[in-house]
């Protein structure tokens, strides 16, 4: 067997006995399915082999050619090109171009497509439009991912864009109750995710408000003080929810010690949400989707229903998991009502109920007179 061992410049290629030789990092599909994308350990993991193995054996400037499919948007796409992804860099972002050729057409194609043209009108019958739409029809996320090298889809999937409400200060109802519920980024995995604070008010016919939003990186004593910030006034919150553990193992003395010293209190009440994000956020998806959630007409807003439609792919989701808080809160605020025993009235006189009722009562007292009762 022959070995050769020839050396260019730059990133040409060339063949060797007809083997391809080339100056280059090629880089195909790390993820495996959309489950591998979901879990953030696997990115992680995924993201340094990345930084201290792959682009570590480049030896010197090297071309590098990444495909992949776009299951999640804090992929390693993600963490060059993004600029809310905490791993961002400006400048190495620089040195990075994307190449994306949806299989349907959107708004400023590469290619100048009309939108809604597919990619390979002319080819095989698994490529044809109707194919393509079937395939959208059946998996919205999927099809964003695997044909459209969209982590998201447009109009989200447990949250849609045309359910969500919008309100103006002005025409906020009067006689809220009002309640809050926070997602902290306490764990050290969490260290570059901001904690988020949401509190919304109820009206009587059990539509909900979201009246304030602290959403930001804060340490200890900052995030303490929030809380306390968004309990005090007029709307102070019947009830507090966040995750178990969240506050009692984390901020709680700190918190308890500021509440005596400030005079304001919270009601906390920690519970334990279901593992799977999704179905943590089921209850308030459905209030959404019912139209009975109302958002400010603010930037912050529009921050947040953003992330709401890219969930559960986004790269972010501490606004959602504050907001299931909420939902998972206000479903098991009021138990079933209980039903009052009707209030017996005596029956009227001269009937034969009143003859009846008088007969047994009779009947009582000779009983109770012959055990030496009244």
């Amino acid at each position: 067997m022959e070995v050769y061992d020839i050396q260019v410049e730059g990133t040409h290629c060339f063949f060797a006995d007809g083997v391809l030789v080339h100056n280059c990092l090629l880089i195909d599909d790390l993820y495996k399915d959309h489950e591998e994308a979901r879990s953030p350990a696997i990115r992680d993991q995924t993201w340094n082999w990345f930084t201290k193995v792959a682009m570590t054996r480049r030896m010197g400037k090297k071309l590098v050619m990444i495909t992949m499919t776009r299951w999640h948007s804090d992929d390693i796409i993600g963490r060059l090109t993004d600029k809310t992804n905490p791993y961002y860099n400006e400048a190495e972002a620089k040195r990075w171009k994307i190449i994306r050729l949806p299989a349907i057409a959107e708004d400023d194609d590469p290619l100048f497509r009309a939108p809604g043209e597919a990619l390979w009108p002319d080819g095989p019958d698994t490529f044809d439009l109707d194919f393509l739409m079937s395939q959208q029809r059946l998996d919205p996320l999927g099809f964003a991912a695997l044909y459209q090298q969209r982590p998201t889809v447009a109009d989200g999937i447990l949250f849609r864009r045309e359910t969500i409400q919008r309100y103006d200060r002005k025409d906020l109802p009067e006689d809220l109750r009002y309640y809050a519920a926070s997602d902290h980024a306490v764990g050290t995995s969490q260290r570059n995710d901001p904690s988020c604070f949401i509190k919304v008010g109820v009206d009587r016919h059990d539509n909900v408000y979201v009246i304030d939003c602290i959403w930001k990186r804060m340490p200890t004593d900052a995030a303490v003080e929030a809380m306390l910030t968004m309990a005090s006034g007029d709307t102070r919150p019947i009830v507090w929810w966040a995750e178990r553990g969240h506050i009692s193992k984390s901020i709680g003395p700190f918190l308890m010690k500021r509440a005596a010293e400030t005079g304001i209190y919270l009601n906390v009440r920690e519970v334990t949400p279901a593992n799977d994000k999704s179905q943590r956020a089921q209850s308030i998806a459905a209030r959404v989707a019912m139209g009975k959630v109302f958002f400010p007409k603010e930037e912050w807003a529009d921050r947040a229903i953003e992330e709401m439609l890219a969930f559960p792919n986004g790269t972010h989701d501490d606004f959602v998991d504050a907001l299931a808080y909420i939902g998972l809160g206000l479903q098991n605020m009021f138990g079933a009502k209980t039903s009052k025993s009707p209030v017996q009235s005596s029956p009227k006189f001269g009937t034969l109920a009143w003859v009846r009722e008088n007969d047994r009562f009779a009947e009582e007292r000779k009983r109770a007179a012959s055990r030496g009762g009244f």
